[in-house]
């Protein structure tokens, strides 16, 4: 057996080993959470889906003007 540094008898919080923070009351009292980061993280998912959506139709719309474009001369 070996004696364990006070240092490492602490307790580590999540954001110290890299865990994730749950959404508690007591963790918010704690101010383990910080707001301002959880907006930016959500708006800047938001925002990636967004362009997502906007670059799947417009692709979308261009296939089918190729394609309408292509039946239209075949007549």
């Amino acid at each position: 057996m070996f004696r364990v540094p006070r240092v490492w008898e602490r307790e580590l919080t999540p954001a110290q080993t890299g865990g994730k923070i749950h959404m508690t009351v007591e963790n918010i009292e704690a101010g383990l959470i910080d707001f301002k980061m959880l907006a930016a993280q959500t708006q800047q998912k938001m925002t990636a889906s967004y362009t997502k959506g906007q670059t799947l139709g417009t692709t979308r719309a261009k296939a089918k003007a190729v394609a309408k474009k292509a039946l239209t001369k075949r007549k």
